[in-house]
């Protein structure tokens, strides 16, 4: 008997002894710690957790019984095939290097390349072909479509030989993991797969070709935030659609009240089911109603963009309040937009040396290739550039001025870095977009996520949320819909827009 009393749907889980599982689990519903228990349960048997990221499995590592081995699935790829790479091993390919290799001028087709080979890499296909090309371009000539395939394919040959130059990435090294059709049976009994809500197709590929262990594949549909990253949900997955499903809709870590701003967020995506909020003492405040000279204790605040958030660290260092950053000032990008910066003033002396002034000697250039690629983190650096006219000494005040985060007044960051975290008070920056705009600028596909984004930062707050406009617009409309239409739930956004 366990010391422990479980909840019935926890219980339901712990007990499981069938090849293959999904729980789809609510925010703040305890899954690591019925995962672990999943695990106490079953001394004997060796179970292999695959965490989303280095710092949750630091964080299970410390959680998990001795017959649990902690990874991220990066982690295990690396160890099994990846390694072999290593003195060729790269963050990301770069669009230079892509078209120095390969001997390309247009800095347009090098960018197509890089994601004929990333939506390979992520694909569960097992040969690189025109199914994965990808532009920006809205129309492209077969001439064009068929050089990019060939150019992807060349690279592709020359970044999986060990003894050839070509740099590899991540994902390339986790492809070739894939296409090894490895068999992980040898070492374990069993793999506890977290947030399966956010998998690329070549993991879930991965895992479902273990046909002689029993597999365990937890997370919240709700929270899949990293579509742009070609991420798909596993939970709902037609390769598991055999599985046993169960659910954990109990959640710990807010009340009622945080439990019913989440509600309306999934009902604006389609959720049948409810979280319920079982702690004690939470509370919800719109903007305005929210004191902050008398508010005691951190406030978290989470932003959609970038920008907001060093607008926001910016402002409260400057009244004089000790701030730090969700997963780290270093996480953010902010030195790589300095010298950036540097190359806008034609500043080259401490430019000296570095990768940045080698590849663009102004930065006329730098804005030009960002225009030309549409690079998301050069243009979104051009326009940080352009908002902060003294951002090199901002920049330098902030890191002489940084907290650690149990140390803070104001802890920032953005909502996907937010992920997996709780904090006692969220507070809600007004850069998330407009779910309700008949003149939304994203797909259907776009629109959930960004439903799904607002369901996260909400999600992290403990006993108070503080909303902003979008969030307090969202609930007035679904509450309208529910009172006009007491029958029916919304499944998106339009559903509740008149």
């Amino acid at each position: 008997m366990s010391e422990f009393t479980y909840t019935s749907e926890q219980a339901a889980i712990i007990s499981y002894d069938g090849p293959r599982l999904v729980v789809k689990a609510f925010a703040g519903t305890g899954k690591t710690f019925t995962m672990v228990h999943f695990a106490l349960a079953r001394p004997h048997l060796k179970f292999l957790y695959l965490a989303f990221n280095r710092s949750v499995r630091d964080e299970a590592e410390l959680k998990f019984p001795s017959n649990v081995t902690c990874m991220t699935y990066n982690q295990l790829c690396y160890h099994r095939c990846g390694v072999r790479y290593r003195h060729k091993l790269v963050q990301s390919l770069r669009v230079v290097d892509v078209a120095e290799i390969l001997g390309l001028r247009n800095w347009i087709e090098a960018r197509d390349v890089i994601a004929a080979i990333d939506a390979f890499c992520n694909s569960n296909d097992d040969v690189l072909d025109y199914s994965h090309f990808r532009s920006q371009a809205k129309q492209s000539s077969q001439h064009y479509v068929r050089s990019v395939i060939a150019n992807a394919m060349a690279y592709w040959a020359q970044m999986i030989d060990p003894d050839n130059a070509t740099p590899i990435h991540h994902n390339g090294y986790t492809k070739v993991f894939e296409l090894s059709r490895p068999d992980l049976s040898i070492d374990f009994d069993g793999i506890l797969y977290d947030e399966g809500q956010d998998s690329p197709p070549s993991t879930i590929k991965v895992l479902v070709m273990q046909q002689n262990l029993q597999l365990i594949i937890i997370g919240d549909p709700a929270q899949s935030i990293y579509l742009f990253r070609d991420a798909v949900d596993a939970l709902s997955s037609p390769e598991l659609e055999d599985a046993t499903c169960l659910t954990l809709t109990e959640s710990f870590r807010f009340g009622p009240g945080i439990a019913a701003v989440a509600n309306v967020f999934l009902l604006l995506s389609g959720e049948q089911r409810r979280v319920k909020g079982l702690a004690l003492g939470d509370s919800v405040l719109e903007p305005e109603k929210f004191k902050w000279s008398s508010h005691q204790g951190q406030v978290c605040i989470l932003a959609r963009t970038v920008a907001i958030v060093l607008g926001v660290a910016l402002y409260f260092s400057g009244k004089g309040k000790k701030v730090g950053f969700v997963g780290g000032f270093d996480s953010y990008g902010f030195d790589d937009i300095e010298q950036a910066f540097y190359l806008y003033l034609g500043d080259m002396p401490k430019l000296k040396g570095t990768r940045l002034v080698r590849e663009f000697p102004t930065f006329q250039q730098y804005e030009a290739f960002a225009e030309a690629t549409k690079d998301n983190e050069m243009l979104r650096t051009c326009r940080i550039i352009a908002d902060y006219p003294t951002l090199p000494i901002q920049l330098a005040t902030l890191k002489q001025q940084l907290y650690a985060p149990e140390e803070c007044d104001i802890l920032v960051g953005t909502a996907h870095k937010s992920k997996g975290l709780e904090f006692p008070t969220v507070y809600l920056a007004s850069d998330f977009p407009d779910l309700f705009s008949p003149d939304s600028p994203y797909t259907d596909a776009e629109l959930q996520q960004e439903i799904n984004l607002y369901y996260v930062a909400t999600t992290r707050a403990q006993k108070l949320l503080v909303l902003n406009e979008g969030a307090v617009e969202a609930i007035k409309r679904v509450a309208k819909y529910q009172k006009e239409n007491p029958r029916s739930t919304p499944v998106a956004p339009m559903s509740v827009a008149s």
